[in-house]
């Protein structure tokens, strides 16, 4: 077969792979991105017996010269957008010629964007609000950039976490230092390790407090269904000044709401804090406080650790970086006196 008739995609049939997959081997790219020796060895022998030669008036592609943010669907607009902010001031701010574009996908479906996940089409990208069956998807070796994810962790990616048990231990130490001695959790009821963890470090912080603090009878759980109902009663039976934590803002719409509903005075005779800094703090009347993640430092952040992991593949597949939260003080829950 002379050489003009032989293509890329003939090579990769020949090998059995993907043509992105026979592109970056030939283009002398598999060890950067995690592919297989055996898989190297099939594509270059497939190549060497197909007489492939690549086009000598192609030009490469700057391989940095595209980033993604992939979040997902149901995430908040502009905590989403805060986020890239971050990221393309990194790369402003070391002039590193890469557009940074945001990526929305079905969360659980991740999958389903892995054309764009190509070297052809990307350098890099950060990995935003993923589900198991994403965590799974990455670690299937299907992806062929360097990725990195944010607050989750992946086989082989590096990560940027956020200190969620430290959340919660801020949420309730400034309970405490405000007075306070009943409180309330309210969550939703699908239980993730994110919020776990919040609600393990408001326990844990209540329990090292000791003194007469008694935390399993004096926090109380509320569930918010899928439909954004709860037990009102339950969330107002309490008598004296009561601190609310909420794990998510997805909640607290429903949580304020039905506090409102039951004339509950905020701050006077109960205080709140959310975690999370969602465009509805800055609606509701009385606004507030949250314990969340500076969104534009985190976009930083993790725009650092992909531009290490595009430039030194493999040196930081394992590297884990915890990134604190701070406390946003609004009139729900003031400032300590």
């Amino acid at each position: 077969m002379p050489n003009k008739t032989v293509t890329l995609r003939d090579v990769a049939a020949r090998a059995r792979v993907s043509s992105t997959t026979a592109s970056v081997v030939l283009g002398d790219r598999g060890p950067e991105f995690r592919i297989a020796a055996d898989t190297i060895a099939r594509v270059r022998a497939a190549a060497e017996h197909l007489g492939y030669q690549a086009s000598g008036g192609r030009r490469r592609r700057n391989r940095t010269a595209l980033w993604s943010v992939f979040v997902p669907s149901d995430v908040d607009v502009l905590p989403a957008r805060t986020f890239l902010d971050g990221v393309s001031a990194y790369l402003e701010d070391r002039q590193i010629a890469v557009t940074c574009a945001l990526v929305v996908f079905e969360r659980g479906h991740l999958r389903d964007k892995l054309r764009w996940m190509s070297p052809e089409v990307l350098g890099g990208a950060v990995l935003v609000g993923l589900d198991d069956d994403d965590v799974a998807f990455v670690e299937g070796g299907d992806v062929q950039i360097p990725v990195v994810l944010y607050n989750r962790t992946a086989r082989n990616a590096p990560s940027v976490m956020v200190d969620e048990l430290g959340v919660g231990h801020m949420a309730a130490t400034h309970f405490l230092a405000r007075g306070i001695d009943r409180f309330v959790v309210a969550g939703p009821r699908l239980v993730t390790s994110a919020t776990s963890l919040r609600l393990a470090g408001f326990s844990g912080a209540l329990v090292a407090a000791g003194g007469a603090l008694q935390p399993d009878t004096l926090l109380e759980r509320i569930i918010v269904g899928d439909d954004q109902t709860l037990d009102t009663d339950r969330l107002v039976a309490a008598s004296g000044r009561r601190g609310i934590f909420v794990l998510t803002d997805t909640v607290l719409p429903a949580v304020m709401a039905a506090l409102d509903s039951a004339g509950t005075e905020v701050p006077a005779s109960t205080e709140v804090i959310s975690y999370g800094n969602g465009a509805i703090s800055g609606l509701l009347h009385p606004s507030v406080t949250t314990a969340t993640v500076p969104m534009h430092a985190m976009g930083e952040e993790c725009a650092a650790t992909l531009d290490r992991a595009v430039r030194q593949p493999g040196a930081s597949r394992e590297a884990r970086r915890v990134f604190q939260a701070e406390m946003v003080i609004r009139d729900s829950s003031p400032a300590v006196p």
